[in-house]
């Protein structure tokens, strides 16, 4: 099964953690670019073999420092889990087997003494993913439990279809192994059921389905904001903090350009629509006309009043200034006469 890093509910679950911690990139920077060059050369019928192997020795050397959860405190055993599962999907038709021996020749080339060897006995297909679902299952087990606690959880299509298959694989490998099987996976089985309750992995009530009304854009936006922030977790702790601030910054920035872009819009669009309206009334209907006729009315009564009312002050002005005239006569013959008098 793919892993789905894109799904809300699969994303915390450890399995898919650590998954998605092994497909980081930075791991193809520190891989053995030398010794896969010779492995391309012998394998010329795996396309892209060099990329894989580069990245698989980087994860390999970097396996006492991976930020990975792990059941019997043994990473080495989830990254060969991690590698088949790989191989297998790059290449459904190959002979694994094949290309396996190869990357541990190369290995052995390099380190002797090798802390984390790849295995052999992991090469029968059917047979590994009963392993590897029993594996995470008993991984996941903890955070499906305290899933189904919760009395309103709902979960999406992605995450009840893979919590049904861990079920049941669990249950067919119970049904072989406690009949005295001794295949690889019934080995893992009764070592996990020594350290998982065999209850919680047997009792496992469905999950009631989520109806997901997220958009494809609002989803990927989502996508790039949890991958900053496992970035910022897992990846360089410098520059982590850096990221999510710079994520945050940006999704504010967004939805303020989009606030400031729809009041604009709101305001703009009903003036246009409404003189468009005016523009059509005035030209093309009689309706035009009558307000046409009643405004041109309306502003020559405006100007008959305006010229009474002008008429009327410069009557008032003519009538002031006769009366000014008139003191100002009297105030010449009173100066005069006062004048005479000395």
């Amino acid at each position: 099964m793919a892993y789905s890093f894109r799904d809300d509910d699969m994303h915390y679950l450890l399995s898919t953690i650590n998954y998605r911690q092994l497909e980081k990139h930075t791991y193809q920077y520190k891989g053995d670019e030398i010794y896969c060059e010779e492995l391309e050369k012998l394998s010329t019928n795996y396309e892209g073999i060099k990329e894989i192997c580069i990245h698989i020795t980087g994860v390999l050397n970097e396996i006492n420092n991976l930020p990975i959860t792990t059941l019997f405190q043994d990473r080495c055993e989830f990254v060969n889990y991690w590698i088949f599962d790989k191989l297998f999907k790059t290449y459904p038709t190959h002979n694994i087997y094949e290309i396996i021996l190869r990357l541990l020749n190369i290995r052995q080339k390099k380190d002797p003494n090798d802390i984390c060897i790849i295995r052999q006995d992991l090469n029968v297909k059917n047979d590994f993913y009963k392993m590897k679902l029993l594996y995470d299952y008993a991984l996941d087990n903890n955070t499906i439990q305290h899933n189904n606690e919760k009395r309103d959880f709902t979960c999406s299509k992605t995450y009840s279809d893979y919590v049904t298959n861990y079920h049941k694989n669990y249950h067919d490998v119970k049904g072989e192994c406690d009949n005295g099987d001794t295949k690889l996976y019934c080995e893992l089985f009764r070592k996990i059921n020594q350290i998982v309750n065999k209850n919680n992995l047997l009792l496992l009530k469905p999950c009631l389905l989520k109806i997901s009304t997220m958009s494809d854009s609002e989803e990927v936006g989502s996508i790039k904001t949890r991958e900053t922030l496992d970035t910022a977790k897992f990846g360089d702790e410098d520059h982590g903090e850096k990221a999510v601030v710079n994520s945050l910054q940006s999704s504010s920035t967004d939805l303020s350009v989009d606030t400031t872009s729809s009041t604009s819009m709101a305001i703009v669009f009903p003036l246009i629509g409404i003189s468009l309206i005016i523009f059509i009334l005035h030209k093309f209907t009689p309706l035009g006309f009558w307000i046409q006729s009643r405004w041109v009315k309306k502003k020559t009564i405006g100007l008959y009043n305006d010229e009474e009312e002008i008429d009327k002050c410069l009557g008032n002005t003519y009538e002031s200034s006769n009366k000014n005239t008139d003191n100002n006569e009297h105030n010449v013959s009173y100066h005069a006469f006062r004048n005479s008098s000395y």
